[in-house]
């Protein structure tokens, strides 16, 4: 991570950012059901067991990052406000890491959620969390508001669900957070946040219930398929239409809008698959990043 956050500052960005959320590496030593490492290694293994110890790793990268990069160069988090498990990672954990990382003096803490187990993507796709307009809105200001009583020094943003600039500025607004991240509307249209701040427009797009799995014959074809399996070929191709996306932005400088999520998502499945096979005998020994 520190290796990776030089180069960073190297190449010219102003910041980086550690993903501890998501069941990613960091996230999954924060969470207890992830994390066996106490089983594999002893109950004194000091990456393992008490949320100190499995807080232990997240920390070191902090100041690892510091070190190499600097005081003039931004560290922010990404931390789950819970994993929505039965015995993973808490609210009342999160709340106590956001302590740790608000004393290592980071730049800003986002706050997001879930993992792939308990359904990063299906909460916001299936409304399971949809009460009001606001939390459909921002499912995890409420996670934030508990974060903001005891971080005071240092930005919480908080990303997920925004997409009416009425419920953006009401959040800042009342203080529930002070920065508002955005994902999934930039992936479609990656100058939608510049439109929010030009009043040009009020809202962003919502491709989450606009991008459709299948024309009507894929769609009658997923029938014959286990609820289950339906439900994960429609996430999953939602995910990889926004995959196909950013790499046309990345290559062509403008997203592909009419391009079918079901297409998306073997055009991402075949690139991985070809990704994976160049990867064989491929020396991972050693030092990713020469210092020289």
């Amino acid at each position: 991570f520190a290796a990776a956050a030089e180069v960073c500052k190297r190449t010219g960005f102003d910041g980086i950012q550690l993903h501890s959320a998501h069941g990613y590496l960091l996230s999954s030593f924060l969470n207890p059901l992830a994390n066996n490492r106490p089983e594999l290694f002893g109950e004194k293994d000091p990456y393992g067991g008490p949320l100190e110890n499995r807080a232990r790793l997240l920390l070191e990268c902090v100041r690892a990052v510091r070190k190499k990069t600097g005081s003039d160069f931004s560290i922010s988090v990404k931390l789950n406000s819970a994993d929505f498990q039965a015995g993973g990672f808490t609210t009342e954990e999160a709340v106590q890491v956001s302590s740790w990382l608000e004393k290592e003096q980071i730049d800003f803490l986002e706050i997001s959620g879930g993992n792939y187990e308990s359904g990063i993507y299906g909460a916001a796709d299936t409304g399971k969390k949809r009460q009001s307009t606001v939390q459909r809105e921002a499912y995890f200001l409420e996670y934030a508001k508990e974060v903001t009583k005891v971080v005071k020094d240092i930005p919480i943003m908080v990303t997920g669900g925004f997409r009416l600039k009425d419920t953006m500025n009401s959040a800042l607004a009342n203080k529930e957070c002070d920065l508002i991240g955005l994902g999934r509307p930039l992936c479609g249209d990656p100058a939608a946040s510049q439109k929010l701040l030009n009043n040009s427009i009020t809202e962003l797009p919502r491709y989450e219930t606009s991008v459709v799995v299948g024309n009507w014959l894929g769609r009658l074809l997923l029938q014959w398929l286990l609820p289950r399996m339906v439900h994960a070929v429609k996430l999953g191709g939602v995910q990889c239409w926004y995959y196909r996306s950013m790499y046309a932005i990345a290559t062509t400088g403008s997203p592909k809008h009419k391009l079918g999520a079901f297409f998306c998502f073997l055009w991402n499945m075949i690139r991985e698959g070809k990704l994976a096979k160049n990867l064989k005998g491929v020396n991972s020994k050693g030092l990713a990043h020469s210092p020289n």
